[in-house]
């Protein structure tokens, strides 16, 4: 009998509607994952800083590579002018700091840091920029210069 109906399904027009929605459902899902994952790119800011400490006592380690360093000015350290100079310190040791500018707003004796340079082989920290700010909220809560 054409046309008349059996009671069975094509099976192709069955296949057809659960895989449009597997598809849909997978498309969706790794959108989420995207969109998650760009989150967490633009928020995710891994401890790439260095202490004072490891750095002195390492030097060779760090010796002429692009470094940050989290540190406490020293009281009685800090020299301003053209090119500002200060003692960067540590839990147990310090460092001598250079950076070729005049000091910014907010670096003050006393208060943590970071700078981002090179060590030099005379020990000397050449800084190319300071970071200033609270020392807890690294990546939002710093002004660099």
């Amino acid at each position: 009998m054409k046309g008349a109906r059996t009671g069975k399904r094509d099976a192709k027009c069955e296949a057809a509607p659960s895989s449009v929605r597997r598809r849909r459902k997978a498309a969706l899902a790794l959108v989420v994952v995207a969109i998650v994952l760009i989150i967490i790119g633009i928020t995710y800011r891994p401890v790439s800083y260095h202490t004072v400490d490891d750095v002195m006592g390492n030097k060779g380690d760090y010796m002429g590579k692009k470094i940050e360093v989290k540190g406490e000015v020293k009281e009685g350290s800090l020299v301003t002018g053209v090119v500002t100079s200060f003692v960067l310190k540590g839990s147990h040791k310090e460092m001598n700091v250079t950076y070729g500018d005049i000091a910014p707003d907010g670096l003050v004796e006393g208060k943590e840091i970071m700078v981002k340079g090179t060590l030099g082989s005379d020990g000397t920290f050449r800084a190319t920029s300071i970071t200033v700010g609270c020392p807890s909220r690294y990546a939002s809560g710093y002004m660099e210069v």
